[in-house]
């Protein structure tokens, strides 16, 4: 019954659009089946409605964009290959609590600001910026993270990045921490001292394929961790 990308009003058009500029109110619905009525029940949906435009180039959200209102900012724009600039504008992300995969997959994505992204409700920052093999720079300081539980494959595959500064996380709830490095091919060094490892559950994969990588930096959480490490330097 159609899926996110479909109900976006302009995916008609997904092949042919270059930017996007909201600057009107937006209503994204799709339709799902309920098996009690056995009925169509349209749904309000935002999560992945710019995903998957292979020439989308640029997108301006302005003021109008909804997202006070929303809680998923999954897939948000997900496969988005040549994706260069995202203005947020004044965007109020205090209720979201998923950002998984919001930026997966944008392969052209040199940098972008995060300064109006407020994390503090955040549960799951899984795979975030994975595959954004372009990705220079990052600015994460503002990023609250005492209520994240998620931050599995967050950086896997960025392979520009030469430094990742995230000395300002809060570690204290998170439960899973997989392949979060993975192929992060130009990283020289990782300080994850202040991570609070006590209870990761997985942390598999953390650094497989850094090829660069010559000293990482762990906490004295690390000498009582119980959680799942196989493999966190193969191929290093």
């Amino acid at each position: 019954y159609g899926t996110y990308d479909e109900s976006a009003p302009w995916y008609k058009y997904n092949n042919k659009i270059e930017k996007i500029t909201v600057n009107a109110d937006v209503v994204s619905t799709t339709y799902f089946w309920d098996e009690k009525t056995e009925e169509e029940i349209p749904v309000t949906i935002y999560a992945m409605i710019f995903s998957s435009y292979p020439n989308l180039r640029e997108v301006e959200l302005g003021d109008r964009f909804p997202s006070a209102k929303l809680q998923s900012f999954n897939n948000l724009f997900a496969g988005c290959t040549k994706l260069e600039v995202i203005d947020f504008g004044n965007i109020d992300t205090s209720n979201i609590i998923t950002f998984k995969s919001m930026f997966y997959n944008c392969t052209s994505l040199k940098e972008v600001d995060l300064s109006k992204i407020n994390t503090e409700n955040a549960l799951d920052l899984g795979g975030m910026f994975m595959y954004c093999k372009s990705l220079q720079s990052i600015d994460l300081s503002g990023f609250e993270t005492g209520n994240v539980t998620d931050m599995s494959c967050m950086f896997q595959g960025c392979h520009e990045l030469t430094d990742i500064d995230i000395s300002s996380f809060d570690t204290s709830n998170l439960e899973q921490m997989v392949a979060m490095f993975e192929s992060c091919k130009k990283i020289k060094s990782m300080d994850l001292s202040v991570f609070d490892l006590s209870n990761v559950a997985c942390c598999m994969r953390l650094f497989y394929g850094c090829d660069a990588l010559e000293t990482v930096a762990l906490g004295e959480s690390m000498r009582n961790a119980t959680g799942y490490f196989d493999a966190m330097f193969c191929a290093c």
